[in-house]
């Protein structure tokens, strides 16, 4: 993964050169996630299909991830900010039309149905900090091994892509 020390900075890197990449990946990764969700969602509801955008979205931000962990240049992480943003954004604007769509008993039970899903949503969240420092300690030397924690996360990414495939009821 590319490095403050692979750009030729010292190993405690330069806080502000970090703090400026981490800014302009993030207004990129930002912006591109509000345009795919915009034209994501807009394409799904034209089309009436689900499936494949949560499908492509699932993938797109997963090999978005997996660029981040494994790019030895610094351009590579713009190209990583593109694909995870994209990927969210159209994932964001199609999930949730996806899950109203599969809702059973919809006009007695939404609200109960919708609270599963959130928790569905929000247990990740609250299990990654918790099991994040499993896959940062792997490796021999005793430095944080981030390229292992995002191929981790990108591999979980993609199980979620293929679990999709096995919706009912929607295209």
């Amino acid at each position: 993964m590319w490095t403050a020390r692979s750009a030729g900075t010292s190993p405690g890197a330069d806080q502000t050169t970090v703090l400026s990449w981490q800014l302009r990946l993030s207004i990129l990764q930002t912006l591109v996630l509000v345009i795919a969700a915009s034209v994501g969602g807009a394409l799904s509801d034209r089309t009436g299909r689900r499936k494949i955008f949560v499908i492509a979205s699932t993938a797109l931000a997963g090999s978005g991830r997996l660029l981040f962990a494994l790019a030895q240049v610094p351009e590579l992480l713009y190209v990583s900010a593109t694909f995870f943003g994209a990927g969210l954004g159209v994932y964001f604007a199609v999930d949730l039309a996806l899950v109203t769509d599969v809702l059973p008993n919809r006009e007695t039970e939404a609200a109960k149905n919708m609270g599963v899903f959130n928790i569905a949503n929000a247990l990740p969240q609250s299990l990654a900090p918790a099991i994040a420092p499993v896959f940062l300690a792997i490796g021999s030397d005793s430095t944080q091994n981030y390229t292992s924690l995002f191929i981790i996360a990108a591999v979980l990414v993609f199980l979620g892509a293929v679990s999709t495939i096995f919706i009912r009821g929607v295209r």
